[in-house]
């Protein structure tokens, strides 16, 4: 008696549907007895495949039935699909058998011309066919073939993952994949496995590791950094068993606090164990805060966060999570994670910008493209005069010349935010630091260097006390209190401005030039000028640098 077999075939076979258009269902008998998908008495109606060397289960630009085999075990000489362009076929089995007879050709997923894509679903039945392609290019076509296993076997002695033009998938998240004898793999396909194993007669863990290397075999999707392929060699079966693994799958991983931290990220989050339902949370500014003896600041929370944290510039803080699952039950004791918050707040350093895919015009929007503004900048990659620090600085045109009709006589580029930005960080940021440098070359006439910072509802603009600052030959530093910004909020900063002229009425036509700026920076209250006799760098003489004076009085190790 043979298992009961349900196979749904979307968008499927070459089929001459009836005059009216309308999709008929084909129901596998198998009363024949002969096997072949072709013979139209294996089913119950007159729309059946019509082909004489196989099933073709995807041809587009028709309307197709879909083939339900509930009884009787499926067998026929070849199983292909091909895509026209940007269609999608799908093909479910959730039982029985399907085979390739006494001559199987092959099972072909996904070729297509072009963009087209097919998937095979794979829940629960047997697969036996002498060779399995998934993703092919019959032609010129870029179609991708996706085997999603989520239980059942495939057995093959030839698993395909290698033709030219085309992307083959297998999703492996359940079930067994047997290889009787060789697999063959490409950069531009991929076996993806969580749940599910592949198993492989003799010792090619060589070759399967070569495509792990490659990332062309990944576990849960390549994402989670506890993951890896288990790929090693069974003696007593003499197989090799492929399958997914996770190193301390019970543990918190994925802290977002660690390393150096810039001010204002205060929301402790973590992605949880495999096994949680609580989350106990270890906090503080030493390690005997989250040893094994300290005391939780959060016992046993439902959220995957914490905070916000009070938090200060300049500190460490350390932090631990244990995972909690109350149906065992049992702990898992999390890592010890540890962060530093900057002193300053980095706004913009010029360095992340390239001159291909992340230009800095497309983060620093100017007016040459939009004609907003006189306003044009670019990367300066190669001279280092015109380079605060680092290797990068942007370079600023600015042209108040009204170049075209409608163009203001003003220039200006704008950073905007996808999400507010706090430059406050609970009142301990004070200024904003601005470097630039000018030319002797540039015409200052209505061309006033400006910053302009806006919150959710309004801008405040500040210009450079000095007009002619953009004639500076030597580097700058602009520095402004971040309370001359009063219209604004700290907290909620979305857009920074650099321009120059008058942004909002640009009456007159001015000059153009070229400054170069880099280095934009938030800082806490801090010394501009180094002051004489300022021994203990407070910013201010008095009787503390008095006192170090006369501790150190005539000590030859600190006078000279």
């Amino acid at each position: 008696m043979c298992k009961k077999l349900t196979l749904n075939v979307l968008l499927v076979t070459v089929i001459l549907l009836t005059s009216s258009g309308r999709a008929v269902n084909c129901w596998w008998l198998g009363t024949e007895n002969d096997g072949d998908w072709f013979n139209a008495d294996n089913y119950s109606n007159s729309s059946v495949p019509q082909t004489d060397i196989g099933v073709n289960w995807s041809i587009s630009g028709l309307s197709y039935a879909p083939i339900n085999i509930t009884s009787g075990d499926a067998v026929c000489s070849s199983l292909w699909s091909y895509n026209e362009s940007n269609s999608h076929t799908t093909m479910y089995m959730s039982g029985g058998t399907l085979t390739g007879g006494a001559n199987p050709a092959y099972i072909l997923i996904g070729s297509g011309s072009p963009s087209g894509n097919s998937t095979f679903y794979l829940s629960d039945g047997d697969v036996v066919w002498a060779r399995v392609i998934v993703g092919h290019d019959i032609s010129t076509g870029d179609g991708t073939g996706i085997l999603h296993m989520t239980g059942g076997t495939l057995t093959t002695p030839s698993l395909e993952l290698n033709k030219a033009g085309a992307k083959g998938i297998i999703n492996l998240y359940g079930g067994t994949i047997y290889v009787t004898g060789s697999i063959y793999m490409d950069a531009t396909h991929l076996i993806d496995i969580t749940d599910g194993t592949m198993i492989l007669d003799g010792m090619v863990t060589g070759t399967i590791q070569g495509y792990i290397d490659n990332s062309w075999i990944v576990a849960y999707g390549g994402t989670d950094p506890r993951a890896y392929v288990d790929n090693y060699f069974d003696v007593g079966t003499n197989k090799t068993i492929v399958a997914a693994a996770k190193t301390d799958p019970g543990k918190a991983w994925n802290p977002s606090h660690t390393g150096d931290m810039k001010p204002s990220q205060k929301i402790l989050t973590w992605e949880a164990g495999d096994y949680t339902d609580k989350h106990t949370v270890y906090f503080g500014t030493s390690l005997s805060d989250v040893n094994e003896t300290a005391t939780p600041v959060s016992f046993q929370q439902d959220a995957n966060s914490f905070g916000p944290v009070a938090l200060e510039l300049g500190l460490s803080y350390f932090w631990r999570v244990d995972e909690v699952n109350l149906s065992e039950p049992n702990t898992w004791t999390g890592d010890i994670w540890s962060f530093t918050i900057d002193s300053y707040l980095l706004v913009d350093d010029m360095e992340s910008y390239d001159t291909d895919a992340n230009r800095i015009f497309y983060t620093w929007l100017c007016g040459w493209w939009d004609l907003t503004s006189g306003s044009l900048v670019v990367e300066e990659l190669t001279d280092p005069d015109k380079i605060h620090s680092g290797a990068k600085s942007m370079e600023f045109v600015y042209d108040n010349t009204g170049r075209g009709v409608g163009v203001p006589y003003f220039s200006e580029a704008k950073r905007e935010y996808a999400t507010s930005q706090d430059w406050s960080f609970d009142g301990q940021l004070k200024a904003l630091a601005l470097w630039f440098k000018g030319s002797a070359d540039n015409n200052s006439l209505n061309a006033q260097l400006y910053i302009a910072l806006s919150d959710d509802d309004s801008t405040s603009v500040k210009f450079h006390p000095d007009a002619n600052a953009v004639k500076c030959t030597d580097w700058q530093q602009w520095n402004i209190a971040l309370d001359d910004f009063s219209s604004v909020e700290q907290e909620n900063i979305r857009t920074v401005y650099i321009g120059f002229g008058d942004r909002d009425s640009h009456p007159d036509p001015g000059g153009k030039g070229t400054v170069h700026f880099d280095d934009i920076i938030v800082y806490p209250t801090r010394c501009i000028t180094e002051q004489e006799y300022d021994l203990n760098a407070d910013c201010v003489v008095n009787f503390q640098d008095l006192a170090i004076f006369a501790d150190g009085w005539l000590n030859k190790e600190i006078w000279y």
